[in-house]
């Protein structure tokens, strides 16, 4: 019988705070989600409390009239707003707000949206690509044997000896329902029998073996994945460094992390990492692909002693060149951007650590001239010389656009200022 005194209780706030994440969830008014919250992050620990903390929250759950439908907001993202969900999927935003709110609270870490299987002692790191089965894949490789430290995002550091690994989140992976009629029948017998909770769109998948939250181990290869129906048998192709680099920058790494440090653990990956893009048709035959390719690592793990235990410096808002472009006024380059040559291009990080900015042959040329206070008329006319097939007005046109990126990323100065 349930006394007025545990009524009160479970009507009360309740301050949810996770390991190695300073900030609390707030949820008000219905214990019975925690037990949810427990069984869907089995390997992520964390306390209940009563008293409130003073740390501003990064989540917030109420409960409504209805019983199984949860008012919701994220407080890691700007302009975020109130939604009414389901309890599994009220749990799923939550965890996605945990993305960001763990390397908020962990210097060292930051997060990449990918999942990431063990695979003979290393991850083979899989980032999102909209609808391209990321997740089923990750599943079948697990009913395939093969541990799966995260689905969904994959908190990555420099460990002591300077090794780039990924640490399992403790969540339990997430199949979209309702699962493609060409699985297999034992898999999807398989995995529609796990006892792990599920609605209509989610079912989340309780598995024996799963690494607790913050188990690492060393990166060790990189896939892009493509669903293509009409692939013919699945293959592993090496991808150019700039298709890479275009892909992995997209998979949203920790928002305020300075763009230096992304640029940091992009270098490592590209330069130490097998980064491969896989065609595939079934998830079948590509975790069958997966699991012989890198059944054997071929070099012994990187390490680099300039990275050991490296501190990702957070990143602050830019401050624009005031007054814009003028024709007529000499600019330059601000102190503190940092380049990185990555395969055939040119990235450029701001010193704020804001963004990243790939250059082109005309931009990067730009750039270059900019190391010296320039008016904008005086690089136009250089460009004209260097760029002699090229229209005069596309030049013209393109000095501006990209002239002005580089006022409103604060990467850019008048001379003297």
């Amino acid at each position: 019988m349930t006394t007025s005194t545990e009524r009160q209780s479970d009507l009360a706030p309740h301050y949810l705070t996770f390991a190695d994440i300073d900030a609390p969830l707030i949820l008000n008014g219905d214990a019975p989600l925690i037990d949810l919250i427990r069984e869907v992050l089995p390997g992520w620990p964390f306390v209940v409390s009563h008293s409130e903390p003073d740390e501003t929250p990064f989540f917030t759950v109420d409960a409504t009239d209805n019983d199984r439908q949860y008012l919701c907001l994220d407080k890691t993202t700007d302009g975020a707003k109130p939604r009414t969900l389901d309890p599994a999927n009220a749990v799923c935003d939550m965890v996605a707000a945990m993305s960001r709110a763990l390397p908020a609270s962990q210097a060292t870490l930051i997060c990449l949206h990918a999942a990431a299987i063990e695979v003979s002692g290393r991850l083979v790191v899989i980032p999102n690509a909209r609808r391209a089965g990321k997740s089923t894949l990750a599943a079948y490789l697990a009913y395939l044997g093969h541990p799966v430290f995260t689905d969904d995002f994959l908190p990555v550091s420099f460990d002591h000896q300077g090794t780039l690994v990924g640490r399992a989140n403790g969540v339990s992976p997430r199949l979209r329902l309702p699962l493609p009629d060409a699985l297999p029948a034992d898999f999807k017998i398989w995995a529609l029998g796990n006892p792990g909770p599920s609605n209509k769109q989610y079912k989340y998948l309780s598995l024996d073996g799963t690494p607790p939250g913050g188990t690492q181990l060393p990166v060790g290869a990189i896939v892009l994945i493509e669903r293509e129906d009409d692939a013919s048998a699945a293959a592993l192709q090496d991808l150019p460094t700039d298709d890479a680099m275009e892909a992995l920058l997209r998979q949203n790494f920790t928002r305020d992390v300075h763009s230096a440090a992304v640029l940091s653990v992009m270098e490592r990956l590209m330069a130490t990492l097998p980064v491969k893009r896989l065609r595939y048709s079934n998830a079948q035959d590509a975790a069958a692909c997966i699991a012989d390719t890198f059944g054997n690592w071929a070099t012994p793990v990187e390490t680099s002693a300039a990275r050991a235990g490296m501190v990702f410096e957070r990143a602050a808002e830019p401050e624009a060149l005031r007054g814009g472009i003028q024709s007529d006024k000499e600019i330059t380059q601000i102190p503190g951007a940092a380049a990185a040559i990555i395969g055939d291009a040119v990235y450029l990080s701001d010193p704020n650590g804001a963004g990243i900015h790939r250059l082109n042959p005309v931009s990067r040329a730009i750039w270059l001239l900019l190391g010296e206070p320039m008016t904008p008329d005086q690089i136009v006319e250089v460009l004209q010389i260097a760029f002699p097939d090229v229209p005069p007005s596309g030049i013209r046109d393109d000095t501006t656009r990209f002239l002005s990126d580089l006022a409103r990323a604060g990467l850019i100065r008048l001379k003297g200022a």
